[in-house]
């Protein structure tokens, strides 16, 4: 059995023992009173892909219309940015060491017995549903196709993987294609959506939450889309014509040699599908108001991680720029979050699960062994420790394994990111020595063109750097991987 493997399942079992042994947990329980919470989050979205993230061609009124009426953090970091190990942190509070996720595509489910932030809402009471990709069990993403029709579909994740997502589960596939995307019905049928699927995903949520919007008991719903994830084509013709119509251009930190023809038609795809899920999340705010459902409603807006868009001359994501590492955060709460505020804060994916317990008021149900730490005091604007820094990294996979064919420039890397810096060192495949990668000024540099790593006037914030990332790693049980040794492929 691999090392992590090992470790996560060791984490299992102390939050077995703590749930099942002689010692009984008594959770909190939801009351009437208690939110209800939406929990949106898209797949590839930078945080400078909406109008005021940096990039003042989008049109995304709908997401500064959240941010108008809540709080808006401008440092939430995707600790390891791609899809399967963001999902896993998410719901348990715990990187992929523990988790047991340090890849996309594994071929074992997320375990059951792992704490989440999910089955503790479910066992206190809370209706839970979920909508969307998922990418934590094995073969759920892709169906197999024969002669263009559907031979065998995405595998279905059994009950007892869904971590208390009991209530509603509509699990889809076939993402990178919106106008041909697949999901399980709540009949057992496998279907398409008709036309583009964020909508029909927006209106089973809608339906959810008109199922359940008079309950005595809060509910939770969460709406996993994928675009604007690539193949970025398939976005309502209306924002690919609107796109069509105006000049967009590259990114600053894309060089000339990248700013060709079909990079740009993919830009303004991206930007179309940003636009169309800014005009989804439309119809879920309108909703709210119409029924009258705002103010004890929490409603959270984020990503995965981010795309390059050929920054750096790199594309999709994984790599530890901005691009690819900073994600949107918009969260709103009018009992409780100050309308139009913004957080410097350093919000990671790590944080999710035990912020969200504490948003909802479950903080003293946080299991102890959840990594992440419970930034609900800044949402409320009360004092309370914060991070100094969030760890980022990327696992390369197998020799064999696609991504080096499609990103031959991937390191395998550990870093942090802080409020002022992002450093980060890379482990070199042949020889397993950890050389210098980056180190950037995101406050100077916010393109991230000056790689300050080996110039010996900021030796000293290399040191105070590479300190931070010694006791990131402690925390995670990684120290080891500082060590000149080859690295052990997973």
């Amino acid at each position: 059995m691999h090392f992590h493997r090992f470790f996560f399942l060791l984490i299992a079992c102390a939050f077995l023992s703590a749930c099942t042994g002689s010692t009984v947990v008594d959770f909190p329980k939801a009351t009437s009173e208690s939110p209800n919470l939406i929990f949106v989050f898209t797949d590839q979205h930078a945080a400078k892909a909406w109008s005021r993230g940096g990039i003042a061609e989008l049109e995304t009124p709908n997401l500064e219309r959240l941010a108008d009426a809540g709080m808006t953090f401008t440092n939430c970091i995707s600790n390891n940015p791609i899809c399967t190990p963001y999902r896993a942190s998410l719901l348990t509070g715990l990187h992929g060491h523990q988790n047991g996720f340090l890849n996309n595509h594994d071929d074992f489910p997320l375990d059951k017995n792992l704490p989440s932030w999910s089955k503790i809402l479910k066992a206190g009471g809370y209706t839970m549903g979920y909508i969307g990709k998922w990418h934590l069990y094995p073969e759920c993403e892709v169906p197999k196709f024969k002669e263009g029709k559907v031979d065998k579909p995405a595998a279905l994740t059994p009950p007892k993987y869904r971590h208390g997502f009991d209530d509603l589960w509509i699990q889809t596939s076939n993402h990178n294609k919106p106008r041909s995307t697949y999901y399980w019905d709540t009949d057992g049928q496998y279907k398409q959506y008709e036309g583009y699927a964020p909508t029909g995903e927006m209106d089973q949520l809608l339906g959810f939450v008109t199922a359940h919007q008079q309950d005595s008991m809060p509910f939770c719903a969460v709406l996993s889309l994928l675009p604007p994830h690539n193949t970025y084509a398939g976005a309502p013709a209306h924002w690919v014509a609107h796109y069509d119509s105006i000049d967009t251009p590259f990114w600053e930190n894309v060089p000339d040699r990248y700013r060709t023809a079909r990079n740009m038609r993919n830009l303004k795809d991206y930007y179309a599908q940003v636009s169309a899920i800014d005009e989804e999340m439309g119809r879920l705010l309108n909703f709210l108001e119409d029924q009258k459902m705002v103010d004890n409603t929490i409603v959270i807006f984020t990503a995965d991680h981010g795309d390059l868009h050929y920054a750096h001359g790199n594309f999709w994501k994984r790599y530890p720029w901005e691009e690819s590492v900073n994600v949107p955060f918009i969260v709103r709460f009018p009992r409780k979050i100050q309308a139009g505020t913004v957080s410097k804060t350093l919000l990671g994916a790590i944080d999710l699960a035990p912020t969200i317990l504490g948003l909802t008021g479950f903080g003293e149900a946080i299991p102890e062994n959840m990594q992440g730490m419970d930034l609900s005091h800044v949402f409320f604007g009360t004092k309370g420790p914060t991070p100094t820094s969030q760890l980022i990294m990327y696992n390369l996979p197998s020799p064999d394994h696609y991504i080096h064919r499609n990103q031959p420039n991937l390191p395998d890397y550990r870093g942090v990111r802080t409020a002022e810096w992002t450093y980060a060192v890379r482990k070199l495949p042949r020889t397993g020595e950890v050389v210098n990668y980056l180190m950037h000024n995101n406050l100077t540099d916010p393109f991230q063109l000056n790689n300050l790593i080996n110039n010996p006037k900021f030796e000293k914030q290399r040191v105070l750097l590479h300190e931070e990332l010694v006791k990131q790693l402690a925390k995670v049980g990684e120290e080891k991987w500082l060590e000149n040794v080859p690295k052990r492929f997973r």
